[in-house]
């Protein structure tokens, strides 16, 4: 859920916009195989499993940049 504010909770200070970036790159043979799925339509499965891993992660970098910054919350995302 995206909101400008956490219920129950006051925004002391603002410190700055973060992120979470990550680039991942699948292996030629892994690339040949989705290839050969995408003419038939439908789901890349290995395209998929390989974005879900990369959200997750790049959540896990967000964190980190958070609290590097010494910021308690992420909002507004």
């Amino acid at each position: 859920m995206t909101s400008p504010f956490v219920p129950g909770y006051r925004t002391i200070r603002v410190i700055s916009a973060t992120f979470g970036l990550i680039v991942r790159s699948r292996g030629l043979g892994r690339n040949i195989v989705a290839s050969f799925r995408s003419l038939g339509g439908g789901e890349i499965a290995e395209y998929t499993q390989r974005l879900e891993q990369s959200r997750h992660e790049a959540t896990f970098r967000l964190k980190d940049h958070v609290k590097s910054l010494g910021a308690n919350a992420v909002i507004s995302v």
